[in-house]
């Protein structure tokens, strides 16, 4: 614990202590329009401060396969393939000096950088889903519903391989689960989605469970 300072906690008990520890927080919100067309490919990206960690939560109106890569100081989410037209939201967290508000708290760090403000959206209240390393309720088996606006981070789920046969010269398929948020009406379902499906009768089939979970916000925090 710091030898001075402040103490903050949020109502779930998370607890920061400056001058030692800087939160991390939202520092961008970014969109992108999907299309259902053949080849549809979008990217939204966001650079960050070097050195920093980086963190990014989706959620999106229609079924869309999403991958994320990190290249220096750069993050980029891609969006391949929707099901449809609709809208992807990419939250971008980050440790970054604040803007110093007009009024209010302020908090700086012994090096003198602000570190927290009352307008700073910190990253707080991660909801796992799922239970690591029970098959039943991990990986591509994670599928739960929660009321509102979700988003999860981007993540491999599984695996899932066959071979397809549709009356001609079989074929090896194999497609990667990957963690989806997407609005069903008033709420958002949270699921393993595979990036294909099958052209034709899947046969062989085989699956690989990596066990692992979905971590999820709520969108409301931080639109």
């Amino acid at each position: 614990m710091a030898q001075y300072g402040i103490l903050l906690a949020t109502t779930s008990g998370e607890v920061w202590v400056t001058s030692s520890s800087t939160p991390i927080a939202l520092q961008a919100r970014k969109t992108a329009a999907l299309q259902g067309t053949s080849g549809f490919n979008t990217q939204v990206t966001h650079t960050f401060t070097a050195g920093q960690p980086v963190v990014a939560f989706v959620h999106c109106t229609v079924e869309v396969e999403i991958t994320q890569k990190i290249s220096g100081n750069t993050i980029t989410v891609d969006f391949l393939r929707p099901g449809g037209t609709g809208t992807a939201y990419v939250y971008f967290f980050s440790i970054f000096p604040q803007t110093k508000p007009d009024y209010g708290l302020a908090v700086w760090d012994a090096s003198g950088t602000l570190i927290l403000t009352n307008e700073t959206r910190t990253l707080s209240d991660v909801v796992t889903l799922g239970t690591a390393g029970v098959d039943a309720s991990s990986g591509y088996n994670i599928n739960t519903t929660r009321a509102g606006k979700w988003a999860c981070m981007p993540v491999m789920l599984g695996l899932i391989t066959g071979v397809i046969s549709s009356g001609g010269q079989p074929l090896p398929y194999a497609a990667i689960y990957k963690s989806m948020a997407k609005l069903e009406g008033s709420n958002t379902r949270i699921y393993a989605r595979p990036q294909t499906t099958p052209t034709g009768s899947l046969q062989n089939v085989a699956y690989s469970n990596m066990r692992n979970v979905i971590m999820a916000i709520n969108c409301a925090n931080y639109d």
